[in-house]
C-alpha cells in the first residue's frame, strides 16, 4: 500500500483562450471534479489538461476535450499508481 507521500501529485488546468487555470486537487477532490465540475467545464469551451507529476521526477499528462476522455484516463491512473 502506498502511504499519501509517496503519491503522484496531480494538477489540473483549465484552458480557455489560451488562458489558464492551475488547479492542485487532492486525488479525492480531482475524482469530486470530475463527477461534478468537468463536463460543465468541457461544455463551456474548456480543455481540460490532467497532469501526474511522479515523485522520481517524471512526469505525465493529456488534454482532453471530452468528458469520456478525461474520464478515462483518470481511471487508467487510479488503476496503476493507486
Amino acid at each position: 500500500m502506498k502511504t499519501k507521500l509517496n503519491l503522484p501529485k496531480i494538477t489540473l488546468i483549465l484552458i480557455k483562450n489560451n488562458q489558464k487555470r492551475f488547479i492542485y486537487p487532492s486525488i479525492r477532490k480531482t475524482q469530486n471534479f470530475l463527477r461534478n465540475k468537468a463536463e460543465s467545464y468541457l461544455k463551456n469551451d474548456y480543455l481540460i489538461t490532467f497532469k501526474v507529476l511522479y515523485k522520481d521526477g517524471g512526469s505525465n499528462s493529456g488534454t482532453y476535450y471530452r468528458i469520456s476522455d478525461l474520464n478515462w484516463a483518470y481511471q487508467a491512473f487510479i488503476r496503476e499508481y493507486l
